[in-house]
């Protein structure tokens, strides 16, 4: 199998071919520590995809993405650090370099994965950033955030809410 795929451009441009996620069963035969280092090195790389001008904007594969959204939401990884290395580093870098196209695909991560299977303390937190990050002035992806803001609130609907917000007010 090919591992470039060409352009139907003039210039002879080729892009790489279609890649797979990590499956489940793969990851499950890793260890916790080797799925916590592939998520650091994961972070890495959203960290070096955010920091990438608006100008020249990489966009991330679904395969990378696919692989992120399954490591942060597997049962024996620290969720907890990826949405704090996410709303913590990741998120400002990619607001601050106005990088649009890597800062869709993780608002779709948030609104597709994380609102499911996160704590309602990291919902909260989730939700702020969302707040912080709607003043974008981009129809598409104010739609994706009101989207994942929506869902998010959905998903507040029960018994742990009440008690979380008292914690945040007090």
């Amino acid at each position: 199998p090919s591992t470039t795929i060409p352009l139907p451009t003039p210039s002879n441009h080729v892009i790489p071919a279609a890649t797979q996620p990590c499956t489940f069963s793969l990851l499950k035969s890793f260890s916790t520590n080797i799925r916590m280092n592939l998520l650091a090195t994961i972070n890495q790389r959203l960290t070096k995809a955010a920091s990438t001008s608006a100008s020249s904007p990489v966009a991330l594969s679904p395969a990378f993405l696919e692989a992120y959204s399954r490591l942060v939401i597997y049962m024996e990884t620290d969720y907890g650090v990826a949405v704090k290395t996410l709303t913590g580093q990741v998120l400002p870098l990619v607001y601050q370099q106005q990088n649009l196209p890597v800062l869709y695909s993780l608002v779709e991560v948030m609104s597709y994965r994380l609102q499911r299977h996160v704590s309602v303390n990291h919902k909260v937190h989730l939700l702020s950033m969302l707040y912080q990050l709607s003043s974008i002035a981009h129809y598409q992806l104010q739609l994706s955030i009101e989207t994942a803001t929506l869902k998010f609130l959905s998903s507040l609907v029960t018994l742990e809410f009440p008690a979380q917000l008292l914690k945040l007010l007090n």
